[in-house]
């Protein structure tokens, strides 16, 4: 990035890659969250599927 001269566009700069970065952050933890829990409940349902009808994976 060679075309930031002053500082105050540096700072800019380097703080809105944080905020994004930090965004970024909470997204994934998010998704995570949401993961685990679409993840738990669509292996209990395919627990409960396969009890039902025998499936080998």
């Amino acid at each position: 990035m060679s075309n930031i001269r002053s500082p105050d566009q540096y700072f800019w700069f380097k703080s809105s890659i944080y905020i994004k970065r930090q965004e970024f952050n909470k997204l994934s933890i998010l998704k995570g969250i949401l993961f685990r829990i679409f993840h738990l409940s669509a292996f209990k349902s395919l627990k409960s599927f396969s009890n039902r009808i025998p499936i080998f994976f």
